[in-house]
Order: C-alpha cells, then sequence, then structure tokens
C-alpha cells in the first residue's frame, strides 16, 4: 500500500508539472520510451537499480545511454530526483500510476476484458457504448481469450470486476447447494 500511495504521489507530482508546462504527451512520450528502454534491456534496468552504484554514476548512465533522448528536460531531471531519494525501484509504479493520470486526461478507459472465444464487432460495439453510457470515458480494449471460463465474459476496468462468466455461475451454484442442509434434501423437518 505504502509504494502505491508513495508511486501516485510521484505521478501526480510530474503529471501536474506536464500540465503546467502544457507539454502531456511529451512527457508521456519520454516516459514510455525509459520504461520500454528499461523492459527491454534487463541488465541495464539492474545496474539502475543496483543498491551498491552512487548516484553519481546512475546520473551518468542514464545521461549517456545512447537509446534514451528526452523530449523534455522534465523527464530527466525527474529521473535524477528518483535517483537522489534513492526511488528508482519505484519507476514502474511511478509509470502506472502515471498512466492512470494520463488515461483519465485524454478520458480513456483501459478496459481488460477476458472472453472463452473472439468477440464479434457487434458484441465489441455493444460493449462499447455502454461502457461509454456507463463512464463517460472511450473504452480502450485489450482481449485475452480464455476457454476455461465455459461461456460468457469477465470485464475489468478501474477496480471494478463484472465476472459474467458461466465459470463463475457453476461455482456459486455449487456454493448454494454446499449450503443447503442434507436433511432438507431428504424431505425430512429440521
Amino acid at each position: 500500500m505504502r509504494n502505491s500511495v508513495l508511486a501516485s504521489r510521484y505521478a501526480k507530482a510530474l503529471f501536474e508539472l506536464s500540465l503546467d508546462i502544457d507539454n502531456v504527451d511529451g512527457v508521456n512520450q519520454d516516459l514510455e520510451n525509459l520504461v520500454q528502454m528499461l523492459e527491454d534491456n534487463p541488465k541495464l534496468a539492474e545496474v539502475f537499480t543496483h543498491p551498491r552504484l552512487s548516484r553519481d554514476e546512475k546520473f551518468s548512465l542514464m545521461n549517456d545511454y545512447h537509446g534514451l533522448v528526452y523530449e523534455s528536460e522534465y523527464v530527466r531531471n525527474f529521473l535524477h530526483l528518483l535517483i537522489q531519494k534513492k526511488r528508482e525501484r519505484e519507476l514502474a509504479n511511478i509509470f502506472s500510476a502515471w498512466m492512470n493520470y494520463f488515461h483519465r486526461y485524454k478520458q480513456v478507459l483501459p478496459v481488460e476484458v477476458v472472453a472463452v472465444s473472439k468477440l464479434t464487432d457487434k458484441q465489441v460495439d455493444s460493449l462499447r457504448s455502454r461502457l461509454i453510457k456507463k463512464t463517460k470515458r472511450e473504452p480502450m480494449f485489450s482481449f485475452e481469450m480464455n476457454p476455461q471460463l465455459l461461456g460468457g465474459m469477465i470485464i475489468r476496468y478501474e477496480d471494478k470486476i463484472i465476472d459474467g462468466s458461466v465459470l463463475k455461475q457453476i461455482q456459486q451454484l455449487t456454493a448454494s447447494i454446499k449450503d443447503i442442509p442434507v436433511a432438507k434434501l431428504r424431505g425430512e423437518v429440521v
């Protein structure tokens, strides 16, 4: 919990700064590039977060790395602040919190849909219109197929989970059957 609060504070501060300088998209692009570079180069990420490397060595590494070009000096300064405060291990969490602010700003709603098979265009359009009506934001879908659901789908967005899968219905039915006393099943008076 503490990490998510910390990450949210850093992300909010950077987001508010990006609004002040009117460069939300540029800051977002720089952050995406930075995170992607660290994901693509695990050795670099390991060095970047290594506790025995000095702050100056980390500053130098991140300034001189050829694959990293910043559109905004603010992201470079932000990265230096993380290093200075020994928060570089929080970068992924900060980026995740940043994306929440960015999506709200762009009025986009990341939605994860898990279904047995690929949804038809009509189903996607219906789901899109319902979500727009409910959230007033444009859904950005990611789809996953899971045949174990047996039917229906699971929809996740923000902190909501809507489980309309057949598997969930079977689990609920099984649980309710288990709660029926055996005497009632035999027709005995309890």
